[in-house]
């Protein structure tokens, strides 16, 4: 490990005791403040990746001032060191009224069991919270190694009733098994992988490929729906999960042709949510609309 790594990962390990202690809003705007001091830092550098999210400000919104562009690099950094601070307190900012859940209702006619599909908005670890609605299910996640994937395993396994399974060759056998014993699914479809952002495709021909693309062949193999959810920041430590109407599954539909139909709508629904929240969009900074697909287009249409 880096010696930057090193003192990076020791600082955050000295300051969760500090946010744990710390009232809610002053823990989040501690983790804003630093997220922050690093967006700047970062501006200075130049580092690629305030190049690319500055690049993808002006492109979604249309700002040309530079200066308003840092501000708005600054704003994005603030939030992410936010959500950052707030995985010391997931559970207590929850129990203390600070997440609503709108359309809950959309569980109770989904069947049993489901697959949530979400997006990397705001602070998405809330759409974990709907396992006080419904618990015996599995997330899908992405590894992220040293001390930083044991303080969000300690705060996913917070949560009721719930298995965590890391992305890997093996993951998707894993939860085929999940879902025939009855489990319900979690599945962020707009994974990065190879360096590629693979949802939603914001102007770009994607294949069928990755995780959207799992989760509506896995929904097809099961004869079960798929539940959209995504998670909006309402400001400092205030967020709504709001739970969407399953996906449409025409009866004239069935086999890879039925989820190619589901795998549209999960990206027509990502795009809905990340465009008009596009700086609240975790991979803002990793994503290139101009990157070649790591995999053959023509493979994925014969699987």
């Amino acid at each position: 490990m880096a010696a930057g790594n090193r003192r990076e990962e020791l600082f955050e390990s000295l300051m969760v005791p500090i946010l744990r202690r710390l009232p809610i809003t002053w823990a989040s705007s501690l983790g804003g403040t630093i997220g922050a001091m690093r967006g700047r830092s970062a501006l200075k550098d130049s580092s690629l990746w305030v190049q690319r999210l500055r690049r993808n400000i002006a492109q979604f919104s249309g700002i040309t001032d530079p200066a308003e562009l840092d501000r708005r690099v600054v704003a994005f950094t603030r939030r992410i060191g936010q959500h950052y601070a707030e995985y010391a307190n997931l559970q207590r900012l929850f129990s203390s009224g600070r997440v609503e859940i709108l359309g809950a209702e959309h569980l109770k006619t989904a069947g049993r069991p489901f697959i949530l599909v979400g997006n990397h908005i705001a602070n998405w670890e809330y759409v974990c919270a709907l396992a006080h609605h419904y618990s015996d299910w599995v997330a899908l996640y992405l590894p992220l190694g040293g001390f930083r994937e044991k303080l969000v395993l300690e705060a996913r396994q917070s949560w009721p009733g719930l298995e965590f399974i890391p992305a890997s060759p093996s993951a998707a056998r894993q939860l085929d098994r999940r879902l025939e014993n009855g489990k319900g699914l979690l599945i962020y479809i707009d994974e990065e992988k190879e360096g590629y952002v693979w949802g939603p495709n914001l102007g770009r021909d994607l294949p069928y490929a990755g995780n959207r693309w799992l989760a509506a062949r896995l929904a097809v193999r099961h004869g079960v729906n798929i539940v959209p959810v995504f998670v909006e920041y309402l400001g400092l430590a205030k967020y709504r999960v709001v739970v969407q109407a399953v996906l449409d599954r025409p009866e004239s539909l069935t086999g890879d042709a039925l989820a190619r139909h589901l795998a549209d709508q999960i990206d027509a629904r990502s795009q809905a949510w990340v465009r008009p929240r596009i700086e609240n969009w975790y991979w803002l900074p990793y994503f290139e609309p101009d990157a070649p697909c790591p995999i053959d287009r023509k493979a994925t249409a014969r699987d």
